[in-house]
């Protein structure tokens, strides 16, 4: 790299350290307790080894991720600012890596492009939230594998390429991709963004090229699936709110993509979760989103002699990348809203680009009016006016409480905001009226947030655990799998001394594998109190097999067995 282009670099390293300074301030915030604070893996012996071999350990298995956070941990621990460092540090080295590349393919204004994605405030989701390390950590693998990929086949900004085929570097971007691909999976769409841009510079694709793809292809494909059998499998992303049909997922698809675009060109207001569309196949003008997207593909496909291919290819790289998140394959903060900020991270080069491309299009025509120093200007302005928004979107995520607070104002019908301030605000251990104000407002926007109720329940059992039963009630009606709620219902149960109520709550909760020594013990409770002191020497045997030092278990089993006269067991 040349002296100036190091300086260029170092200015977009600086640029990004400053404009990020507001988030090594910040803490923890949601999901991050999952992921770190409260993630066993990051603190145990052999934690190291669990997160490359035990899928579930983990979140998601996302490996490469867990690694740095493995590595973090044991540097500060609980200190989140080292965590925000590194993503701030990686976001930067993005933004070079994105230069890089945008130069190496001939992208006009690639250092502007560059300089716009490092300073957009979209990306503030995904740079300070500790948990979107998968965001920051992917891409640069992913850009790193474009760039070296680029390099193998000798691609440069004139398109030509070499005959002589580098497989070091073949071997190194397949090694790069597999890398981005275990920090998240959504980094299988490069081998098709790599085919897309093969097909801009030389106007074709042959065999050959497609042949070369197949691993990379391959690869992508296993980490997909595998990511998303794990999001319905283990992280819960099935159920009504994952029961829509193709068109409706095609209404939600051709809406998203002109949302990320408005987003883009006018980034107000910023919500961390956005309001969840109501998706109608019987409305008609909810169609227009989609036809509207092919139109202007078909479009740009018919006008590529006159425009170009790097105009379509663009368009097509934007939907490529963006195409894990428009609601095709189910994830879970889908039933929350169909959109996010983060969700656009890896997409966003490619639609910058083209608005770099276009301006410096417009500006070779208005040179003369305006000049170079005029066009230097307002380059300037705009890249200030990004940054001051970035600086100020970050004073969300100094705390949960920020956050949450910050998502009611601009969302204010969103339930999962409501039922986690109300968490928060009941988390003093002193009785919060604001909790369960917050509770009500939770179901009041979303009649099955089961966790609302399950919450308004937690809240009235010390003082009235009668009034509590019928809060835990109505979330089983909603989630009637849920292990929580059924260990409060059979808590609320016993301790409003109707123990054959709790026996089948109890039973319920003990039948699965994921059965706890508190869970028997309570049950062995239940069957003692409805004088069913054989089943509650069973139940307390269990206890003890699980966990042979549990407070009051033995206690229960010599009590139970007191009551049937087998008195020598007792002593025993």
């Amino acid at each position: 790299m040349s002296a100036k282009n190091l300086i260029l670099a170092g200015v977009l390293i600086v640029a990004v350290m400053a404009v990020y300074m507001p988030s090594l301030h910040c803490g923890f915030i949601w999901d991050d307790d999952y992921y770190v604070t409260e993630n066993r893996v990051l603190k145990v012996p052999g934690g190291l080894k669990k997160i490359w071999t035990a899928p579930g350990a983990t979140p998601q298995y996302y490996p490469m991720v867990f690694t740095t956070f493995w590595m973090e941990y044991k540097i500060s621990g609980d200190d989140p600012f080292i965590y925000h460092l590194d993503n701030i540090l990686l976001h930067a080295a993005n933004a070079v890596l994105l230069w890089q590349l945008l130069m190496r393919l001939g992208v006009p204004w690639a250092w502007f492009a560059a300089a716009v994605f490092a300073l957009h405030p979209v990306q503030v989701e995904s740079v300070s939230w500790i948990s979107e390390r998968k965001n920051v950590l992917s891409l640069f693998f992913g850009l790193a594998t474009l760039l070296v990929y680029c390099r193998f086949l000798v691609i440069k900004a004139d398109g030509r390429g070499s005959a002589v085929r580098r497989w070091g570097l073949y071997g190194l971007a397949l090694l790069v991709l597999t890398a981005a691909l275990l920090s998240k999976s959504v980094t299988a769409t490069i081998p098709v963004v790599i085919l897309a841009v093969m097909w801009w510079k030389r106007g074709r694709l042959t065999w050959n090229d497609a042949l070369l793809m197949v691993p990379f292809l391959a690869i992508g494909a296993a980490a997909g699936y595998h990511t998303a059998a794990m999001e319905i499998g283990f992280v819960g992303a099935r159920g009504a709110s994952w029961d829509l049909s193709l068109i409706e997922r095609c209404l939600i698809a051709g809406r998203a993509v002109w949302f990320y675009i408005g987003k883009l060109a006018y980034p107000h207001p910023l919500i961390f979760i956005y309001p969840r569309w109501h998706i109608d196949a019987g409305a008609w003008w909810q169609y227009l989103y989609p036809f509207a997207l092919i139109a202007v593909m078909a479009g740009l496909w018919y006008a590529r002699r006159k425009t170009g291919r790097g105009v379509l290819t663009g368009g097509v790289c934007f939907i490529v990348l963006l195409s894990p998140a428009l609601g095709f394959v189910n994830f879970f903060p889908m039933k929350y809203s169909f959109v996010a900020d983060h969700f656009q991270y890896h997409a966003t080069p490619a639609m910058i680009a083209l608005f770099a491309a276009g301006a410096a299009w417009v500006f070779r025509r208005a040179g003369a009016a305006i000049g170079k120093a005029g066009v230097m200007v307002l380059a300037m302005i705009l890249l200030a006016g990004l940054a001051a928004r970035t600086w100020h979107e970050q004073d969300k995520y100094e705390s949960p409480r920020a956050l949450w607070l910050d998502t009611i104002v601009k969302n204010p019908a969103c339930s999962m905001a409501h039922n986690n301030l109300g968490v928060l605000f009941g988390s003093t251990g002193k009785k919060d009226k604001d909790a369960y104000r917050q509770f009500k407002e939770a179901v009041k926007h979303a009649p099955c947030n089961y966790l609302a109720y399950h919450n308004m329940g937690m809240y009235l059992m010390g003082d009235a655990p009668e009034k509590a039963i019928p809060y835990f009630k109505k979330a089983l009606e909603c989630q009637p799998r849920s292990l929580r709620v059924l260990h409060q219902l059979g808590r609320a149960y016993l301790q409003t001394g109707e123990p054959k109520k709790a026996i089948p709550v109890l039973l319920k909760l003990t039948a699965g594998a994921q059965s706890s020594p508190k869970a028997h013990y309570l049950l062995g409770r239940a069957f003692y109190r409805n004088g069913e002191y054989k089943k509650a020497i069973n139940a307390f045997s269990n206890v003890l097999t699980l966990a042979p030092d549990y407070p009051g278990a033995a206690a229960g089993l010599v009590a139970a067995r007191k009551k049937i006269h087998r008195l020598f067991e007792a002593v025993e």
